[in-house]
């Protein structure tokens, strides 16, 4: 099953219409952004709070108190009426409601169905997301099985360990500044391991980025 059938669609916005401001080297290239000429700066608190007067200098300025797991889609309803689109959020989640559906009809009892989810940082440090992480809690809304930390959020776990868990499927999230990271990982650092092999998801072909 190619599991991107089931992703809903990207919302259509003009290319000029959203900059976006990538966080480098520990700080936001401000003179970047002002060039920009943004009508509206939107961030999470934790982005925005020690330069805040800076940024609202540059335009009218919203913090964002940040969310994570079962609140991504209470976060993109709170964006989507900042920016007056309500109706395309409401769209979007209906489409992803349907996207759910469809996928669980095609395993049958999803619930049979084991995932892992990992987070490559960098080709050293491996991360197991839990249900209280976005990424995690995606899998446990759409009914699978996912392999739990903890305590809910991501932990940092060794190569013995990842390998302990035979998972049926298991996806990669990897650093959006580095989205090399996911090859250097499976092929060098994690792949480097024979045990590998042996696992369930590598024999059949299901480790997935994401």
């Amino acid at each position: 099953i190619d599991l991107s059938d089931f992703r809903p669609r990207a919302i259509d916005v003009a290319e000029d219409d959203i900059v976006g401001l990538s966080r480098c080297a520990g700080s936001y290239n401000l003179e970047q952004l002002a060039l920009a000429d943004p009508d509206l700066i939107i961030g999470w608190i934790y982005q925005l709070e020690d330069d805040y007067d800076v940024y609202s200098e540059i335009a009218p300025t919203i913090a964002l108190d940040p969310v994570n797991g079962p609140a991504w889609i209470a976060a993109g309803e709170n964006m989507a009426e900042i920016l007056g689109a309500s109706e395309a959020h409401d769209a979007y989640v209906a489409e992803w409601e349907t996207a759910i559906s469809e996928l669980q009809a095609q395993f049958g009892d999803p619930g049979d169905v084991r995932v892992s989810v990992v987070n490559a940082f960098d080709p050293e440090t491996i991360a197991l997301q839990g249900s209280a992480t976005q990424a995690g809690n995606l899998v446990v809304e759409a009914g699978f099985d996912l392999v739990e930390t903890a305590n809910g959020d991501s932990e940092v776990v060794s190569q013995e360990f990842l390998l302990g868990i035979d998972a049926d499927v298991i996806f990669v999230t990897t650093n959006l500044f580095e989205p090399e990271s996911y090859d250097v990982f499976l092929n060098e650092t994690y792949g480097a391991n024979p045990l590998r092999q042996q696992l369930a998801a590598v024999q059949h072909g299901r480790v997935s980025p994401v």
